[in-house]
């Protein structure tokens, strides 16, 4: 018993450590660092994931942490580590301070797991055209199946920039900076500009959002789009929208969709909008 405990100290490592060079069978040490894939296999709640700079494919991320032992994916230098697109699946996950995008993935970070958190990162040029299933910078979503029943997800400080291709003039309903679909999410202190659709939107089973502190700029309809339709619709209910500032964006600075009558309560406090397509702030 005593050998084999011996035998099994990395898999409950305190940190992994990645790098576009790293082994599929590396032991994730500082000086022999591991392949995305592995250090992914090998987290346990606790583990930080530290990434050096360089371009990696597309990932997803599926080892959980737990309550007050999180499993943390961190950029060692901000922006410097380059992903096509991420899906975390993993409950209790942070993702910091990488570079997501320059693809043509229709989501380029896609936040399943309950209590997941994408924070501080760069998630930009997004190569689709509106249409299809749509498209977003960053989703909040279910967890597994896409059946949008996850909860309880965070979208912090990230740079939502360039989001689908083709013209802003308020054509476009399916391709979005930030898209939250499940209920107690959090989006704060977020910048998103140029996205052909909405800059933040909500759908499916959005309720009980908080957002807060964003700024959202020259979008290609409303800055943001409190609503609820389609799969898990939730009537659109407990959003607190506040602080926000929304600039130049085609519609309106904030909207209620489709059927106002069938969404709410929600509190709208100390919104900004100026020079957007149309005047209302709610």
């Amino acid at each position: 018993m005593l050998l084999l405990a011996l035998a099994l100290p990395s898999t409950a490592a305190a940190q992994l450590n990645v790098a576009p060079t790293g082994s599929e069978s590396g032991s994730c040490a500082r000086l022999d660092p591991c392949t995305v894939q592995r250090a992914d296999a090998l987290a346990r709640p606790g583990t930080t994931i530290v990434v050096a700079p360089g371009a990696y494919d597309s990932a997803v991320l599926r080892s959980s942490g737990a309550r007050g032992a999180r499993v943390r994916w961190v950029s060692v230098a901000k922006w410097r580590a380059h992903f096509p697109s991420v899906a975390i699946e993993g409950h209790h996950v942070d993702f910091e301070r990488f570079d997501v995008g320059n693809s043509s993935a229709g989501i380029l970070l896609n936040v399943n797991g309950n209590y997941s958190r994408a924070i501080g990162n760069h998630v930009h040029d997004q190569k689709v055209r509106c249409g299809g299933n749509g498209a977003a910078g960053i989703e909040a979503q279910g967890w597994e199946d896409g059946g949008y029943r996850g909860h309880h997800q965070q979208i912090i400080g990230n740079l939502v920039e360039d989001i689908g291709i083709g013209p802003r003039d308020g054509t476009c309903s399916l391709a979005h900076g930030i898209y939250t679909a499940v209920p107690y999410v959090t989006v704060a202190n977020n910048i998103v500009r140029r996205a052909i659709g909405v800059g933040i939107h909500a759908w499916h089973a959005a309720a009980y959002n908080t957002w807060v502190n964003n700024t959202v700029v020259d979008n290609g309809s409303h800055g943001l789009m409190v609503g609820n339709g389609d799969t898990g619709a939730s009537a659109g209910r407990g959003f607190y929208v506040a602080n926000n500032v929304a600039v130049g964006n085609h519609d309106y600075a904030i909207a209620e969709c489709c059927d106002s009558s069938a969404i709410g309560p929600n509190t709208y406090v100390d919104n900004l909008g100026w020079d957007n397509g149309y005047a209302r702030v709610v």
